[in-house]
């Protein structure tokens, strides 16, 4: 995997409707992170992506293992994970003094990929 290039969604070319994008996700995207507590993990990131024509709806389905230690015993174990989100992306930009919403990111008009990296 390229570091950097393996999370982004090009989206020119692709008709408007319901896509699936699956992505793996390892220690090395969480070291692109200075403050993260992950260490080592295996996660998989599954996007369904719907194009409109000039908003896309990115469901994210997250699960996987991530690597810590017990609070109690101190052992080291896996502990799993399962989570979701919803992110909308407008090929526009916010008019005006609009509410800066974090599932909302506004792209430029002339934008060819949606980056999903930090």
């Amino acid at each position: 995997m390229v570091a950097g290039r393996e999370y982004k969604i090009p989206f020119v070319g692709l008709k408007e409707g319901l896509h699936h994008f699956n992505y793996e996700l390892d220690a090395s995207f969480f070291r692109q992170f200075p403050d993260s507590l992950i260490q080592d993990c295996r996660l998989f990131a599954d996007i369904s992506f719907e194009k409109k024509s000039r908003l896309f709806i990115l469901n994210f389905d997250f699960s996987g293992v991530v690597a810590t230690s017990c609070d109690r015993c101190g052992e080291d174990f896996d502990l799993p994970i399962h989570g979701t989100h919803t992110l909308y992306v407008k090929l526009t930009e916010p008019e005006g003094d609009e509410e800066e919403d974090i599932d909302v990111v506004w792209l430029d008009e002339h934008a060819a990929e949606v980056d999903l990296n930090p």
